[in-house]
């Protein structure tokens, strides 16, 4: 996204990874059924499928990884039958480019 010459990104950030397992529990999924739900909403979403991992829940649960892409988050969500932004935070951040990394 860009405005004013500068870039932002959406991001999506777990609330709570206690919370992200519990509720998957409660919903009675196991991380690789939450995964193949997540995939099969995602393979809809046209003109890029949103793809979903055991390993991506499980990273998420254990805190390995504190975020996701916007559209699985929606998507993960949506397969836990979780209102929007009950699981993830969703904010605009700007992308800072560092002059050492181009070419």
């Amino acid at each position: 996204m860009r405005t004013d010459g500068r870039e932002y990104a959406l991001t999506a950030t777990l609330i709570s990874r206690h919370a992200f397992k519990d509720y998957i529990r409660h919903r009675g999924d196991s991380y690789d059924s939450l995964a193949m739900k997540v995939k099969l909403l995602g393979a809809k979403s046209k003109p890029n499928p949103v793809t979903c991992s055991k390993a991506t829940i499980g990273h998420l649960v254990t805190g390995e990884v504190k975020g996701t892409s916007p559209e699985r988050a929606k998507l993960i969500e949506e397969a836990l039958n979780a209102p929007t932004g009950s699981l993830f935070v969703y904010k605009v951040a700007r992308i800072s480019h560092d002059a050492s990394y181009a070419a």
